[in-house]
């Protein structure tokens, strides 16, 4: 059971019950009809495409990352995933200043017309963050568009 004075460490301890077999042996079934192997990398079997490119989704190095899948399709697996954590942000607090890094995993835009239709997805894939910019002179140097005051 979950400790509250030892949240890292618990819960723990898997129990092996016939509903857990039951559970394991037709996930196992299903990836081995399926032509998957069973210790297939995450990012061979799980994707999303975006502009006509296959980007693996491993789920980040970086975090748990859970997924809501589109259809399984065997010898491939997971072909498209619907949705999933859509928002990350690691913040350090350094002598010099905040640091931060962000993600917006599946992208700025749903639109396929947009530039931006696949650019933090790519990122994801390829187990990156971005920037963020805190400081009044960071986001000037690095500002797209102009800033509209409105009164």
């Amino acid at each position: 059971a979950f400790d509250p004075a030892d949240p890292v460490g618990t819960p723990r301890g898997f129990v092996v019950t016939d509903e857990t077999r039951q559970a394991l042996a037709r996930a196992a079934y299903t990836l081995i009809s399926g032509n998957i192997a069973l210790d297939a990398p995450l990012g061979e079997v799980q994707a999303v495409t975006r502009n006509g490119q296959r980007l693996p989704m491993s789920g980040s190095m970086f975090t748990y990352h859970m997924v809501r899948p589109g259809g399984f399709t065997p010898g491939q697996g997971i072909t498209e995933i619907r949705s999933g954590d859509s928002y990350i942000h690691v913040v350090a607090l350094t002598p010099d200043g905040v640091r931060g890094r962000f993600l917006v995993t599946y992208a700025q835009s749903t639109n396929p017309l947009s530039p931006h239709f696949a650019d933090m997805t790519l990122l994801f894939s390829q187990q990156r963050f971005a920037d963020v910019r805190f400081s009044a002179a960071e986001i000037r140097a690095h500002q797209v568009g102009e800033t509209v005051t409105l009164h």
